[in-house]
């Protein structure tokens, strides 16, 4: 998601294209726009993404403590999600980890790994950046405008 000139963009571009994930055969990257639009679009990116990794682990937490899913089924509950309109990477590799052992305990990795999560402001940056644009943040314009 870079932004910045154009001509910048011009040079930047072939060697930005090589080492860009590739789907459907094109380059994961485009020119965003100018005076820091990459960065703006990556914290919009970073924080859509933060909201659903809170959705998953708020959806774990609920089965696993309210109706009494062990990792397994957690597991199972995730692959199955994969499989239909919940179909993403965060999804799939939620499943793949819910999946793993610790090699020490051999109890489930996520029931031994420490429950603590950092911050680097993305999100904080994001929210700042709702507030002052006076944009809303749930859901789609449409979707947001009938609330």
């Amino acid at each position: 998601m870079p932004g910045g000139s154009d001509e910048a963009w011009k040079t930047l571009k072939p060697i930005v294209e090589s080492i860009a994930a590739v789907a459907e055969g094109e380059p994961c990257v485009t020119h965003v726009g100018h005076d820091g639009a990459g960065h703006f679009a990556k914290m919009v990116h970073n924080s859509i993404e933060y909201a659903d990794m809170q959705l998953i682990s708020e959806s774990y937490d609920l089965l696993r403590r309210l109706d009494g899913y062990d990792t397994d089924d957690l597991a199972e509950v995730f692959t199955k999600w994969n499989e239909g309109d919940l179909e993403s990477y965060l999804i799939e590799i939620t499943s793949e980890v819910l999946k793993q052992q610790d090699v020490e305990t051999y109890k489930a990795l996520v029931d031994v790994i420490l429950d603590e999560a950092g911050a680097k402001g993305t999100g904080a940056w994001a929210v700042q950046n709702v507030a002052r644009l006076g944009v809303p943040v749930c859901g789609t314009p449409a979707a947001s405008s009938s609330l």
